[in-house]
């Protein structure tokens, strides 16, 4: 699985985030960018980007539930 990356410029704190992300993905790289430049999500949603595919969300908590089912949905292939 490639690496999760997130925003520096992100509102919703998904610098938080990615370290419950660490915590309970060990084997998930997750790495902090400038710029992604999806400026448009960016402003309205927490978001987080892995394999060119943007995951969003209302929240860091709903955020992190799709994140953990998407790990889950790639380590059973």
């Amino acid at each position: 699985m490639k690496a999760f990356y997130f925003c520096r410029k992100n509102a919703f704190q998904v610098k938080r985030l990615s370290q419950t992300l660490i915590d309970r993905y060990p084997n998930v790289k997750i790495k902090e960018k400038k710029c992604l430049g999806k400026c448009k999500i960016c402003t309205s949603n927490p978001f987080i980007l892995v394999d060119g595919e943007v995951i969003k969300s209302k929240s860091l908590e709903k955020l992190a539930a799709k994140i953990g089912k998407y790990i889950i949905k790639k380590e059973a292939h």
